[in-house]
């Protein structure tokens, strides 16, 4: 008896040996195999963070370009800004920027004349907008591309968000404030989360907005009091943040998520952009997490 188990039992254990050599082979081949995933998604992940940094220095320069107009000029004109910003060909060569703008300081005092000065350059209806008291204006004059959109924020005053916050941002006066780091640091400062002006219910999107000031002409900036004396008004680039993503992601959304987020947070009312919102549902393989200042 004891020779028919030994007959019987070994090709048993043979088998079992060469499934668990078998099954060790397939852990080897699918340790391998989420490696190269993990790697290829490491190297996404560090390719995508680089391309944000990459597109908004380069959109940095931009807005210095644009300062260039006011460097060496006391006024530039309606035409002049038109012509430089339509060069730039925004749409196609920086997608993401919405529009262009020149935003000057306007006192209190010559609030009135500021305003017919404009309705004179063939915007009759121009006015600052909301209503309310300030000792000083920060109104819309330039909007370039001269779009459907563009047209809706002629005068519209962005130091006013302290006073009077704008539905949809995720704080009060964060144009405001970001306005005032551009000019006491004479660098660009960009605002948290916000609606903007023009969006409507349809293909709503999250926005912010990135600021330059603009001192006089040969003016002294070396220190705050010569910046906040000798500020003219500010250049302002307005994004769409989903217009933005997708122009510089393209077709890298179809196997990876991207969400951005504005500032520490991270949840709904920070959130900018999401790739693919189906995703949070979901248990994905991979999770990384960035910050990228800007």
């Amino acid at each position: 008896m004891a020779g028919w188990y030994h007959v019987n039992l070994l090709p048993w254990l043979i088998l079992v040996v060469c499934l668990i050599i078998t099954y060790l082979a397939w852990m080897d081949a699918q340790h391998d195999a989420a490696q190269v995933l993990q790697t290829r998604f490491d190297y996404q992940v560090r390719e995508v963070a680089s391309d944000i940094d990459k597109r908004m220095k380069t959109y940095e320069q931009v807005m210095r370009g644009v300062d260039g107009l006011f460097a060496h000029a006391d006024t530039v004109r309606r035409e002049e800004f038109r012509d430089y910003i339509a060069r730039l060909h925004l749409k196609e060569s920086y997608p993401g920027i919405q529009s262009v703008r020149f935003v000057p300081i306007v006192p209190r005092a010559g609030k009135d004349r500021h305003i017919a000065a404009v309705r004179k350059e063939g915007l009759p209806a121009y006015t600052i907008w909301p209503d309310g008291q300030s000792d000083i204006y920060a109104p819309v004059v330039y909007a370039e591309p001269n779009d459907e959109r563009n047209r809706q924020v002629f005068g519209y005053d962005m130091l006013s968000d302290l006073e009077s916050p704008r539905p949809g941002d995720s704080g009060v006066g964060l144009r405001h404030m970001a306005m005032e780091q551009a000019r006491d640091f004479g660098n660009i400062s960009i605002s948290g989360k916000i609606r903007l002006v023009f969006e409507i219910d349809k293909d709503r999107q999250a926005g912010f907005v990135m600021f330059l000031p603009v001192y006089k002409h040969d003016s002294p900036r070396e220190t705050l009091a010569d910046r906040r004396a000798n500020i003219i008004g500010w250049i302002c680039s307005v994004f769409r943040a989903g217009d933005l993503m997708q122009g510089l992601l393209g077709e890298r959304t179809s196997e990876i998520d991207i969400e951005i987020y504005d500032g520490e947070e991270v949840s709904g009312k920070t959130a900018m952009y999401d790739a693919n919102p189906l995703v949070q549902h979901l248990h994905p393989r991979f999770r990384s997490l960035q910050r990228i200042s800007v």
